[in-house]
């Protein structure tokens, strides 16, 4: 956790969210914030999760587009939200919990979506290239090849779309 803030209220902050107190930088002067992130990313500490700023000032700028992801309210500055990679909704910061439930959410999704399209492309494309031909000694016809990759496009589609009845969980 790196802020402005005093000590005291940064590591009372971090210890109720789950960040231990030997990772809180704190009074970090704005000019500092953007070096600070880069150090951190040299360190390794980005790599995985990402490290990520949140900022809605135009001294938090340099920092946000400095971080693997910044984030930004959208009450923040133009300069801010410009230069973040993701704008909330709200300038509520638990809408940053609904936005890494929606994230894991849409990844979950996407991978479904590959492993149904690479199992139905896996046994597909077989059957419309004529492997079966000997057995059955009847062409498999182009139209039903074609419907085939349709109602599978279909069904990718028709699954991303189950992500709009996403119900934001409330916190607090």
């Amino acid at each position: 956790m790196l802020t402005g803030d005093h000590r005291i209220s940064a590591t009372a902050i971090a210890r109720e969210v789950g960040i231990k107190p030997e990772r809180v930088m704190a009074q970090v002067v704005p000019e500092e914030k953007a070096s600070k992130v880069a150090s951190l990313q040299a360190q390794g500490v980005s790599i995985d999760p990402a490290l990520a700023m949140v900022g809605d000032g135009i001294n938090d700028s340099p920092a946000l587009a400095q971080a693997d992801v910044g984030i930004s309210p959208s009450s923040g500055t133009d300069i801010a939200i410009e230069a973040a990679s993701i704008i909330l909704n709200t300038p509520n910061l638990m809408s940053l919990l609904t936005m890494l439930d929606l994230s894991a959410k849409v990844l979950r999704r996407i991978r479904y979506n590959f492993a149904w399209a690479f199992f139905y492309n896996f046994l597909a494309i077989p059957v419309a290239a004529g492997v079966f031909y000997p057995l059955w000694l009847h062409p498999f016809p182009p139209e039903l090849a074609g419907l085939a990759m349709v109602l599978s496009s279909v069904t990718v589609i028709c699954s991303s779309l189950h992500l709009k009845r996403f119900q934001a969980k409330k916190y607090l």
